[in-house]
């Protein structure tokens, strides 16, 4: 899945895992930063849905 609108580049993920002791490559880091991309949408998915569910929920019962 590609990302549109990336805030962090593979050179920033490179610098800050290096920085952390995790040697990687341009290839690596693109893969690192897909998965927590997909991660934090379907995380945002997920607080969004149950988000809405909540507040449905307490429609009519004030």
């Amino acid at each position: 899945m590609e990302f549109r609108k990336r805030k962090i580049t593979t050179a920033s993920a490179i610098k800050s895992l290096g920085e952390n002791g995790i040697t990687v490559n341009d290839d690596e880091a693109k893969v690192i930063l897909d998965f927590l991309y997909l991660l934090a949408a379907a995380t945002l998915q997920t607080y969004l849905k149950d988000d809405m569910s909540h507040r449905t929920s307490k429609v009519g019962k004030d």
